[in-house]
C-alpha cells in the first residue's frame, strides 16, 4: 500500500492582484504618507528574473533594507490592500513577515495588526516575526486587538524576540488577546532586557 499523501492546504482563490500593483500601490502609499520609497523594499515586492512572475510568499525585512521605519511599515501595509486608503483589494498569498532589525516601532507593529485584523479569507497571513523592531507596551495592545478570536486573524505564529520595551505589562496586553483567540500556536518572546 502506498504512503498516504499529506493533506495539502488549500490556497487562497486569486483575486487578480498581482506584484506590479503591489509594488504601484507600495510607491504611491510612500507618496502619500510622506517617506521616502525604498528600493529594497520596491525591489522584494517586485521580485527579480522568475521570482516575478511567482507569488510572494514571504517577505523578510531586515537591516539591509535601511531604515525601512514605521511610516515605510505603514506603506508597505497599505500596498497589501489590508488597510484604509488601499486601492485595490487585498494580497491573498502573503502567509509570512519577517521583519529583523528595523526600527518599525509601535506604527509599524499597528500596520501589521491591521493586516492581521482583515481575517475571513482577504489576508492568509499565519508567521510574523518582529525581532529587534523597537516594539512596546502600544505596539503590543494594537498586535493583541488582532488576536481576538471576532478579528478571525488566521496568525499562528508571533514572534517578539529582542523587543526590549515590551516588558511585563507589554506581555500582559499580549495575553488579553490570547484569551478568545483560538489560532496561535506559537507565542515568543524571548531575549528582553
Amino acid at each position: 500500500m502506498p504512503p498516504k499523501a499529506k493533506k495539502k492546504e488549500p490556497e487562497p482563490a486569486d483575486n487578480g492582484v498581482t506584484r506590479p500593483m503591489l509594488v504601484a500601490n507600495y510607491t504611491k502609499m510612500c507618496r502619500s504618507i510622506g517617506v521616502p520609497i525604498n528600493a529594497h523594499m520596491a525591489d522584494a515586492l517586485k521580485g527579480k528574473g522568475d521570482e516575478a512572475e511567482e507569488r510572494l510568499t514571504q517577505l523578510l525585512i531586515d537591516d539591509e533594507f535601511g531604515v525601512l521605519g514605521n511610516g515605510g511599515m505603514r506603506a508597505m501595509a497599505c500596498a497589501y490592500g489590508s488597510v484604509p486608503h488601499s486601492t485595490t483589494a487585498a494580497y491573498m498569498h502573503l502567509s509570512t513577515i519577517r521583519v529583523w532589525n528595523n526600527a518599525i516601532g509601535n506604527e509599524g507593529a499597528s500596520a501589521i495588526a491591521s493586516m492581521l485584523c482583515e481575517g475571513n479569507g482577504l489576508v492568509n497571513i499565519i508567521y510574523v516575526e518582529l525581532m529587534d523592531c523597537g516594539i512596546s507596551v502600544e505596539g503590543c495592545k494594537m498586535l493583541a486587538d488582532a488576536l481576538y478570536a471576532n478579528k478571525k486573524s488566521p496568525l499562528q505564529t508571533l514572534k517578539l524576540n529582542c523587543n526590549n520595551d515590551i516588558g511585563d505589562e507589554g506581555v500582559a496586553e499580549l495575553c488579553q488577546g490570547l484569551f478568545t483567540n483560538t489560532t496561535l500556536k506559537v507565542l515568543t518572546i524571548n531575549y528582553l532586557t
